[in-house]
């Protein structure tokens, strides 16, 4: 079966490392006013019926991640793809970090909100 390419956006002057599952850690580039803002973004594979680390899936998934540059804490946040999404969905995740407490994760599957979080659901991973 094909699997789906979602995404992971950074609205961020500063880069920020992440990762899916358990996977290896990808770095997505920050923005700035000369691109208009315009978020960046690294692809991640949608692959429901063979759970992967470094994959979303049905159920609950793991983003890890942290800004590149600072001193600042990793963090994780868990959230939910239900059971009923197609598998050639496309997932969009976008990811706010406003200072080293401060941040928001809102998940989409094809334009519709289906998680948004922030700090208050966030698990610190290291210091």
């Amino acid at each position: 079966m094909a699997t789906s390419s979602s995404y992971v956006f950074n609205g961020q002057v500063i880069s920020i490392d992440f990762s899916i599952n358990s996977g290896a850690y990808k770095t997505v580039a920050g923005t700035d006013a000369s691109a208009n803002w315009v978020p960046t973004s690294s692809t991640v594979s949608f692959t429901p019926l063979t759970p992967t680390h470094g994959a979303l899936q049905w159920g609950k998934n793991t983003i890890q991640f942290m800004p590149t540059q600072g001193t600042w804490t990793a963090q994780s946040i868990p959230f939910e793809i239900s059971s009923s999404v197609n598998p050639q969905a496309q997932i969009q995740i976008y990811l706010f970090w406003e200072s080293s407490t401060q941040f928001t994760l809102v998940v989409l599957v094809n334009g519709q909100v289906i998680f948004s979080g922030d700090q208050a659901q966030a698990v610190a991973i290291h210091a």
